[in-house]
């Protein structure tokens, strides 16, 4: 099954598993950081998630079973 995720927001949860803060990942992308909040909260509805570590730990056992 495809994901769900955007391209931007698969690259957003990968650096969010390495531990980068909201901050930190919207300085590297180049966007405000309100726009990676405003992901976060998209990724987290998409996967039912209870917070960002719950999303990524959804997310990288979705692409381990695919």
């Amino acid at each position: 099954m495809p994901s769900p995720l955007t391209p931007f927001e698969t690259q957003i949860l990968g650096l969010a598993a390495r531990g980068h803060s909201p901050r930190d990942i919207a300085h590297q992308l180049g966007v405000e950081e309100r726009v990676v909040r405003n992901a976060i909260a998209r990724i987290r509805r998409l996967l039912s998630a209870r917070d960002l570590h719950h999303a990524v730990q959804i997310h990288q056992t979705s692409q381990e079973q695919s």
